[in-house]
């Protein structure tokens, strides 16, 4: 757990960073870019790891991993890459961020609620079965919820050109390879590696969204990267999960010969 949550808050905000170094974009551009790299990784891909026949116990563990430590991680990442930003900008993007205050920001809205979401669960036996028939299609409701109001918000900002849409499917990409990479490295088994692949390559792109507009209102345009990345690591997230689904793991088909 903790080798994939140091891949994941090593490889993605990198690759995101050399990403907003490297393209000739707006400021605004470089912040949504960095921001869909560092942010923690999407719950989505538990569910993308069960059918993908993959870990999920190591799938949960990492998002639960990465989440509880964004406070830390996050103000740390966007503080390192934004002043860096910042050196080959006409202004200073760093100045419209404060660490504390965005740690603070995410302990209350993501670290928290997880915390105590957890604790509810195991102690309540009526919360824990009113959260299993209800919390997806309410988690479902909310984001797309969270969406609708980014785009209304951002909508005379929203142009999407085919330079952030290359950009933001290479990152997407290129975190499925290293995710993979590292797993082989590091000789864990298949199901451990697709777990890890799907967790480094999927981020959780709706709270970068929402950061994106708490935290750079004047740059309505980060919010761009971030929404179209959460569509784009969803749709081929779940392509290379059912691929995976019909390629049967060489442990497990061994295991169905032996009976």
């Amino acid at each position: 757990v903790f080798l994939g949550t140091l891949a994941q808050y090593s490889i993605m905000p990198l690759l995101g960073w050399g990403l907003a170094m490297t393209l000739d974009v707006s400021a605004g551009t470089k912040v949504g870019l960095i921001l869909a790299g560092t942010v923690p990784g999407a719950m989505a891909s538990n569910i993308l790891t069960l059918q993908a026949r993959g870990n999920v116990s190591y799938s949960v563990s990492l998002t639960t991993a990465s989440t509880l430590l964004s406070p830390l991680i996050v103000p740390v990442v966007l503080h390192l890459s934004l002043s860096s930003v910042a050196s080959v900008e006409s202004e200073s993007l760093a100045r419209y961020f404060d660490p504390i205050a965005t740690g603070k920001k995410l302990a209350w809205s993501v670290a928290l609620p997880v915390v105590f979401g957890h604790l509810v669960s195991r102690s309540i036996s009526a919360a824990h079965r009113i959260a299993k028939l209800f919390s997806e299609p309410a988690a479902n409701l909310i984001i797309l919820w969270i969406i609708a109001v980014i785009l209304a918000k951002t909508r005379t900002h929203f142009e999407v050109t085919g330079t952030i849409l290359w950009a933001l499917l290479l990152l997407n990409l290129v975190g499925y390879l290293a995710g993979y990479s590292v797993g082989r490295w590091a000789g864990l088994d298949e199901p451990m590696r697709r777990a890890l692949v799907l967790e480094v390559g999927m981020q959780n792109a709706g709270l970068g969204s929402l950061l994106a507009v708490k935290l750079f209102p004047q740059l309505p345009e980060a919010a761009v990267p971030t929404v179209v990345y959460m569509f784009g690591c969803m749709l081929t997230g779940t392509l290379l999960a059912r691929f995976w689904h019909g390629r049967v793991i060489h442990q497990e088909a061994m295991t169905n010969l032996e009976s």
